[in-house]
């Protein structure tokens, strides 16, 4: 289904031309495989306009969705690295990609020796140095500004351009991770907040205080004498800096924290100003299976845009951590990319988190693009010209200007407000123009417009009529596209792109008409375009539609007609109706008796209905797992357990509460809260081996009510859904064995299980209008409850039988 479109190499001349970090110069690598991933990137690429071109999808394993796995090195270099090289080669970006953003569920720690972060062996390029240098951290960043020693040397904070233009081939590659969604990470709608907030701080100026944390300790100690330089420097930037022994207290306006200690409760020190950063030196901040230690991610939780972390033991080494110089860039206009980067001496094991983009203290030109033609709208047909009218803040040289033909950068002097060129040297068809503005001075602070439009010397023109821009559609189905086609000749093929990817082609004698499969362009605001290609080998683009891909909804409506019979017997009917109008699967669950395996515990009880743990089992060491014994385990395509628990001290004992299914002698699948890593973790044992499948992390509260839906699919696969989100696909079928509950150290449970369909049970089903019949003295038993589902939202409704139905 995914191939790469063949497209024609546009004439015009293109070269590497003036240089700094923006949207244009960030390529965005995300898992294919990871609804998540795709959605991530989406968001954060519309937030920030970087160009679709600049995206780059990889068809990673499913083993690489779990962040706890190690990638080795030679793993990183075929799976990522090379591609993504080979990639932007391919699309013509090398000249001009700075930088890399990765999207979530990528692994964070490379199994080298010692190990690296993705992020440390995507900076070296795929190569790791001598062990020493990384064990000891003196492996030296041709990017660090310095100083060593608190009255040493230091650089001036710089963009990334001057970097490439002074190393050359000898630049590494810096990156930032989006955001991280498993142990003890964030959710996906947290993940998106920390990067909303990071694009609002923009260009904000922000009067909020930084705060430089002293102490006796050994963590302390590392980056105490960096600090009194700092905050001088800042001061002299009218930025607000306090040096201090205690971090703050239900402060206002924190724009920073450093400091340096294993536990921090970032949520208890204030409200943090929109660019925020916090840090805490610590050694397993990025380490998150490690349930020692508060992680990196405790920070962006609690309102910042940026935190950083190593993901093996670092020791106090102050090298492999960011200088307190980081808020000195920052504050001078760089990137939060560009500040941490100019900030760590031995980046190799650092793992940074956050907006790469974000910048506070930018000081951007304004810029407007538009055409010199009389008519802006008609499509271009020979000689064409635009010009960027830019104007700079007071006392600011004049701004020069980088020009981007569809994503690649072009040949211009960069002092010239207009750009000419010849359209008869392109494809008729869409195209776009931007022009970048940089300001003149140390950091280059830079601002971009965009336009789009339509070449048509050849007399060809391709649209799409259907579905208009900003419709919206849901994961999971197909989406109808009617195509356009105005030319003297018949194409030979007709094609929808998304990400420079073909995700559709018409069939023979169709090309007007194509259907996009099911979740190809995953979820998250993206655009399509129809491609039509002739005989002379020109592709023909239409202007893109924009789309709108969405997971959530209204749930269906849900209700049960009840019609008692005079056998004894009872039919119940469910309907349902959806806000949306989305199309719904409607069945029925039934309870799933649960019996103790192996030998009562004390404090458990266990009867048809629930299965209750009190806190008597709280100190048990031997986990409690109940299995249901269902007649037709075979049949079953849901399960349904709803939950309620209570966890205390969330991060400390060893607590696990879930469930198990497909239980047979030979072993189980399960998916289950795990405390120590405060994530839902799925995975399979089988003649004693575990082996774990899927990590999401899920911050949990004292307590918790609620539901895990798994439903089988047709590759013989399980979706896992969380209260209604989806938590991750896992690659074993529901299979043929018993359903049942597992814990293990939880101070209070209570939990059913219900499963469907009916004829799990052996209940009497019509699969023709979901009629469900069953004996009336079995209803309390059986609690039979009816459910629709719309792909996303799943509504679950137990049977109340009115007064004296049940007479």
């Amino acid at each position: 289904m995914y191939r790469c479109l063949t497209i024609a190499a546009v004439s015009l001349a293109l070269t590497a031309a003036v240089y700094a970090l923006g949207p244009h110069e960030v390529a965005v690598i995300v898992n294919r495989n990871s609804a998540d991933s795709r959605e991530l990137a989406h968001i954060y690429a519309d937030l920030r306009g970087i160009p679709a071109i600049n995206i780059i999808e990889l068809d990673l394993p499913d083993l690489y969705r779990n962040s706890e796995h190690r990638i080795s090195p030679d793993e990183f270099r075929e799976l990522i690295y090379n591609p993504v090289r080979d990639e932007l080669g391919k699309r013509r970006l090398s000249s001009h990609i700075l930088a890399w953003a990765y999207s979530v569920d990528f692994p964070v720690a490379v199994s080298s020796d010692p190990a690296m972060s993705l992020l440390g062996i995507t900076f070296t390029r795929g190569e790791v140095p001598e062990a020493e240098s990384i064990r000891k951290g003196t492996w030296a960043s041709p990017l660090f500004r310095g100083p060593d020693k608190a009255d040493g040397p230091a650089a001036a904070s710089a963009s990334l351009e001057q970097f490439t233009l002074l190393l050359e081939d000898n630049m590494p590659l810096p990156s930032m991770m989006l955001g991280y969604t498993g142990a003890r990470g964030l959710t996906l709608d947290e993940c998106v907040r920390v990067l909303q907030l990071g694009a609002a701080a923009d260009a904000s100026s922000p009067r909020g205080t930084i705060y430089f944390i002293e102490g006796d300790g050994v963590r302390a100690k590392a980056r105490n004498w960096q600090y009194k330089r700092v905050v001088d420097s800042l001061a002299e930037q009218s930025v607000a800096a306090i040096l201090d022994n205690t971090p703050p207290s239900r402060a206002g306006g924190i724009m920073g924290i450093f400091m340096g200690a294993a536990a921090v409760q970032p949520g208890s020190y204030g409200t943090f100003t929109p660019g925020a950063i916090g840090d805490h030196l610590t050694s397993f901040a990025a380490l998150f299976k490690e349930p020692s230690q508060s992680k990196l991610t405790s920070w962006l939780r609690a309102g910042t845009i940026a935190s950083a972390g190593t993901i093996d033991e670092p020791y106090a080494i102050w090298t492999k951590f960011p200088h307190a110089r980081l808020f000195d860039h920052y504050a001078r206009g760089c990137t939060v990319l560009e500040a941490y980067f100019q900030a760590v001496r031995c980046p190799l094991q650092l793992m940074i988190v956050g907006d790469p983009l974000c910048r506070p203290w930018a000081e951007p030109p304004g810029i407007t693009l538009v055409s010199m033609a009389d008519d802006e709208e008609a499509p271009i047909e020979g000689q064409a010209t635009y010009l960027a009218s830019v104007w700079a803040g007071m006392a600011q040289n004049a701004a020069s200007l980088l020009y981007l033909l569809d994503g690649r950068s072009l040949n211009h002097p960069g002092n010239k407000a207009d750009f000419s060129f010849d359209s008869r040297q392109l494809h008729d068809g869409y195209h776009t123009l931007r022009a970048v503005a940089y300001a003149n001075r140390q950091v280059r602070h830079q601002a971009f417009d965009e336009v789009g439009f339509e070449v048509r010397n050849r007399g060809r023109r391709v649209r799409i009529l259907e579905p208009e821009t900003e419709s919206a559609f849901r994961t999971g189905e197909p989406i109808p596209v009617v195509v356009k086609v105005e030319a003297d000749e018949k194409p030979v093929e007709v094609a929808i792109i998304s990400l420079e990817t073909v995700i559709a082609r018409a069939s023979e004698g169709e090309s007007n008409r194509l259907i996009l499969p099911a979740g190809s362009l995953g979820p998250g605001p993206v655009s399509i375009q129809a491609v039509a290609v002739f005989d002379d080998k020109m592709p023909v683009r239409s202007p893109p539609v924009d789309l709108q891909i969405e997971y959530r909804n209204e749930a269906p409506a849900l209700n049960i007609a009840a019609e008692p019979g005079r056998d004894g017997m009872i039919r119940l009917r469910p309907s349902a109706t959806d806000a949306d109008g989305d199309d719904l699967s409607i069945g029925w669950l039934v309870r799933a008796p649960l019996a103790m395996s192996g030998s009562k515990e004390p404090g458990v009880s266990t009867a048809d209905k629930t299965f209750r743990i009190t806190a008597g089992q709280a100190e048990t060491s031997t986990p409690v797992v109940a299995i249901a014994s269902l007649e037709r385990p075979d049949r079953m395509e849901r399960l349904v357990i709803s939950l309620s628990a209570t966890f205390e001290h969330v991060h400390g004992p060893d607590a696990r509460l879930g469930m198990v299914f497909d239980h047979t002698e030979d072993g189980y699948a399960y998916v289950y809260y795990d405390a120590r890593r405060d994530a839902w973790v799925g995975g399979q044992v089988r003649d004693g081996d575990r082996k774990e499948l899927a990590v999401r992390g899920f911050s949990m509260g004292r307590r918790e009510n609620f539901r895990l839906d798994l439903s089988s699919r047709s590759d013989r696969t399980t979706r896992v859904r969380l209260n209604g989100r989806h938590l991750f696909d896992l690659p074993v079928p529901l299979g043929p064995g018993q359903p049942g509950l597992y814990a293990e150290k939880v101070p209070e449970a209570q939990a059913e299980i219900l499963a469907g369909p009916a004829s799990v049970r052996l209940i009497q089903e019509s699969k023709a209008d979901t009629t469900l019949t069953i004996p009336l003295e079995k209803l309390d038993t059986l609690n039979p409850q009816a459910y629709a589902d719309d792909g996303r939202e799943l509504t679950v409704t137990p049977y109340v039988p009115d007064d004296g139905l049940d007479q």
